[in-house]
């Protein structure tokens, strides 16, 4: 996936003009249970799985109001392109507009819906680590050098870590059942990190920690196994 955010009406904040980034977005398609209706659903990183609804041509995903619709290139392949203008306001009296677009090719790569690979949990608020599947991962090169990381598996785990960004955009996000709050990080309330120690294309793996202000953390490693 590219991303390329062309910036212009800056009022108190002085940000590059231009900001691009490239990311690698891995994830499940899968048969959904009786249960939930049948059909196909796609994962999706900010969360659980979307429903998807195939069409002559196209494959259209439901999350919200943030769905995707996805050509269909060929029977391995699918492509989205998407822009769009927005306002991002930092103070009551600091903004900038920027427009932003959006463009992307997904390849099949395995019939195999189980999982991505695995990520390893220790909260500081519970003894003892947990291990989750991961159902859909990100791994974005963003300018500047700095990277950012998110994952997801079922309804139940959402992490996400950045290395740097521009307020008051999110800085870390760590939530997962039986804990006693989320870790959310903005505005360099809290610390973050990710460290890489080997990058793919087949297998990637990173260690990562988040700590909210309030001492709340946690940390752990993340391998991703692509191509099964």
């Amino acid at each position: 996936m590219n991303i390329r955010r062309e910036r212009t009406k800056m009022v108190n904040v002085e940000i590059s003009k231009i900001a691009e980034s490239s990311r690698l977005e891995s994830l499940i398609i899968r048969n959904r249970s009786a249960e939930a209706g049948g059909g196909w659903e796609m994962a999706n990183c900010a969360g659980g799985f979307d429903p998807m609804n195939i069409t002559i041509g196209k494959i259209v995903t439901e999350h919200g109001d943030n769905g995707r619709e996805f050509l269909i290139e060929t029977t391995r392949h699918l492509t989205y392109k998407a822009s769009g203008f927005r306002t991002v306001g930092l103070s009551p009296v600091s903004y900038y507009q920027e427009n932003v677009t959006v463009e992307l090719d997904f390849y099949k790569v395995s019939d195999d819906a189980d999982s991505l690979g695995s990520v390893s949990l220790n909260w500081s608020d519970t003894e003892g680590d947990s291990t989750s599947a991961i159902h859909c991962a990100v791994i974005e090169n963003q300018s500047g050098g700095h990277r950012m990381v998110a994952l997801s598996h079922e309804n139940d785990l959402k992490l996400f870590v950045a290395e740097a960004v521009t307020p008051p955009a999110l800085e870390a996000y760590v939530a997962q059942s039986g804990h006693t709050d989320d870790i959310f990080n903005n505005f360099n309330l809290g610390e973050q990190n990710v460290q890489f120690s080997q990058e793919g294309p087949g297998v990637w793996r990173y260690n990562y920690s988040a700590t909210t202000g309030n001492g709340l953390g946690a940390s752990g490693q993340v391998v991703l196994d692509l191509l099964p």
